[in-house]
């Protein structure tokens, strides 16, 4: 996930110089960081995303042997965390999917991610009461802005 949201960030939303900080291992933003930043961008398609990471601080905890670990190794974890946990990973895995078409200027791939995409956003609203996406919601990345070196 936080792959994801850093090639996100990277490819949307940081400047310039941040990149090359970053590059040369000057500069490291944590997941919040970007996740506001991607959330307080000017993008419809990228903004819920941000936010999303936002809300679920859980991920943390999850993935670096934090507290929900612990309490799920005693009580084990229902279905429906397991279903929930795989929804997520897999729609990451999607937007990767839909950033590396951009990326690469791949019509097939972005065909794929954007099926992928649509039955993960169904997925969720039936299984788990999210939004239903509206009419004309398409699963894809706008177009990538056009970097320029400021030198």
């Amino acid at each position: 996930m936080e792959t994801t949201v850093r090639a996100l960030w990277l490819s949307y939303i940081a400047q310039f110089d941040v990149v090359t900080r970053l590059a040369n291992a000057t500069s490291r933003p944590d997941l919040d960081d970007m996740a506001r930043a991607i959330k307080k961008a000017n993008i419809p398609e990228l903004s819920p995303i941000g936010e999303a990471v936002l809300k679920q601080g859980i991920f943390h905890s999850f993935a670096h042997a934090g507290i929900e670990q612990l309490i799920r190794r005693v009580r084990g974890y229902q279905e429906e965390e397991v279903l929930a946990l795989l929804l997520i990973s897999d729609t990451f895995a999607a937007m990767a999917m839909a950033l590396a078409a951009k990326l690469y200027d791949d019509e097939p791939l972005s065909q794929l991610a954007e099926l992928t995409g649509c039955s993960l956003a169904l997925e969720s609203h039936f299984r788990f009461g999210n939004p239903r996406p509206h009419d004309g919601w398409r699963a894809q990345f706008p177009d990538l802005p056009t970097w320029k070196d400021p030198h």
